[in-house]
């Protein structure tokens, strides 16, 4: 430990740098930088002010109820505000829209917080196929601040402080049995599958964006499950 002590007063000692500024006090520019950031936190706590207040009306009640059970903080709470509400925008005569086994409503709901994927094919014909390119649509800023609130609220292994949280904890962490019916094309005998799939963790990158899509899936199936009369 000692020696340790020694090397680290020895580089700090002989830091050119640090000789010539020792003892000189905050410069005057760096007092007006922490000036600067003290002045923008006030706005940005009063601006939060403001919308805490606003998601306090009674018309926004029930939603934030749901996201309270999501533990959005209350800039994301305001975005999702902002892009899903009312939430019957995305339904049809008051009720999901489905094309085929797809819920067309969903989709469109999950796009509008920045889940959606647009694809361009390249048009190059010296390629065996032609180039597809995926990229997102939709709100990057939504999108922005879900993909924080997973790795900060979902991702690290702590307990969960809602029902939903440890339902979103566990997809993340562990993987699961998914059990689903086909039918023998000989015979034509209906048959159960059972299908172990792996944790979104052990995916990566793109166990991430899978673990978006369920939990904006969730907040979808809790709203209209909620607030739709």
């Amino acid at each position: 430990m000692g020696t340790f002590l020694q090397c680290k007063f020895g580089r700090t000692k002989n830091n050119s740098r640090i000789k010539t500024t020792a003892g000189t006090g905050i410069s005057e520019y760096s007092q007006l930088l922490a000036k600067d950031i003290v002045i923008y936190q006030d706005r940005i706590a009063v601006k939060e002010k403001n919308l805490r207040e606003i998601l306090e009306l009674e018309q926004f009640k029930g939603y934030c109820q749901v996201f309270d059970k999501f533990l959005f903080g209350t800039v994301t709470k305001s975005l999702l505000l902002l892009h899903c509400y009312p939430i019957e925008r995305f339904l049809v005569n008051g009720k999901p829209y489905f094309r085929g086994d797809h819920d067309i409503s969903l989709r469109k709901f999950q796009a509008y917080l920045g889940l959606g994927y647009s694809y361009q094919v390249s048009g190059d014909t010296s390629a065996k196929q032609d180039k597809v390119k995926k990229s997102w649509k939709g709100s990057d800023l939504v999108r922005s601040h879900l993909y924080a609130h997973a790795m900060v609220t979902i991702c690290p292994n702590k307990p969960a402080k809602t029902e939903i949280i440890a339902k979103l904890k566990n997809s993340w962490l562990n993987s699961r049995n998914h059990t689903y019916f086909t039918r023998n094309e000989k015979t034509g005998q209906k048959i159960e599958v059972t299908q172990e799939i792996p944790s979104f963790k052990a995916l990566g990158k793109d166990g991430l964006c899978r673990l978006l899509f369920y939990e904006t899936r969730l907040l979808y199936q809790l709203l209209t499950r909620n607030l739709v009369k």
